[in-house]
């Protein structure tokens, strides 16, 4: 197997080049608010448990591809306007936010789609095709 397969397969996350890296951080950082949407469109959680979900995108379970100084001004934007709602709540002696998607938030997920979905139909089609979907 090459080194480029393995990269591609992820069986080794150990030889992930700096470049491989810079591509998963920025697409977590650039569609971070997206993602965040999604998580808790399926289910109300804290900030902590949106963190690990996202960790566990990266091939590597090991390391962590984001944390909180990243996920949290996501959150409190999100929060400021109107995407997404926390609620404090108590859990022992702790008191944890859980954060749900609003139906402000829901309705943006669903415009975001729909551009993803024609953009993906019509403008870069032939792109998706070959670089992300196909097997070689």
């Amino acid at each position: 197997m090459t080194q480029t397969e393995n990269i591609l397969s992820f069986e080794s996350t150990d030889i992930l080049t700096k470049m491989d890296k810079k591509v998963i951080n920025s697409f977590i950082r650039d569609f971070g608010g997206l993602i965040i949407l999604w998580i808790l469109n399926k289910k109300r959680l804290y900030g902590n448990a949106i963190i690990n979900k996202i960790n566990k995108f990266y091939p590597n379970k090991d390391k962590k591809i984001t944390g909180s100084s990243r996920i949290y001004p996501m959150l409190y934007d999100l929060e400021d306007n109107g995407l997404i709602e926390g609620t404090w709540e108590n859990r022992g002696r702790q008191q944890i936010k859980y954060y749900n998607i609003t139906d402000k938030g829901r309705n943006e997920l669903l415009r975001v789609k729909k551009i993803i979905k024609y953009v993906l139909n019509y403008e870069l089609k032939d792109f998706i095709n070959e670089i992300i979907l196909a097997d070689k």
